[in-house]
């Protein structure tokens, strides 16, 4: 992942051939995102959903309520964070995992490339006979 955007590719709306994910290296910071989005994680999200959704109406002020005052308090900021947070370790694990050996269904949006690559790698070598 990119640190600063490619050149022209950083705008409204999220670039599927170059995403700009600047918040996965700003939630594993521990603490400062809770000092600045506590009581305003509805900031954050309003940006998220123009962002990343095709249709901003399809999240409608109500939902957008709901999500903003479950997100803005300390714990719930810290909590989400966490996720954030574990990847260093989820990569160190997940060289220890074996193939799937079970159908995977993989559901994603923009950066579903990235996606089906994960679990590419993790499906097994298909021996065709012959």
């Amino acid at each position: 992942m990119l640190l600063l955007p490619e050149a022209g590719t950083f705008g409204d709306k999220i670039d599927e051939d170059h995403p700009y994910l600047w918040w996965f290296a700003f939630h594993q910071v521990k603490g400062m995102p809770e000092e600045l989005l506590e009581g305003r994680a509805g900031v954050e999200q309003a940006w998220f959903f123009r962002y990343m959704l095709k249709d901003e109406k399809a999240i409608d002020a109500r939902d957008r309520a709901v999500y903003a005052t479950a997100y803005s308090s300390r714990d719930a900021i810290r909590a989400g964070n966490a996720w954030y947070q574990a990847f260093s370790q989820d990569i160190v694990d997940d060289g220890t995992y074996p193939k799937l050996s079970v159908p995977v269904l993989g559901l994603g949006g923009p950066g579903y490339s990235r996606l089906k690559a994960a679990l590419d790698a993790k499906r097994p070598t298909r021996r065709r006979s012959g």
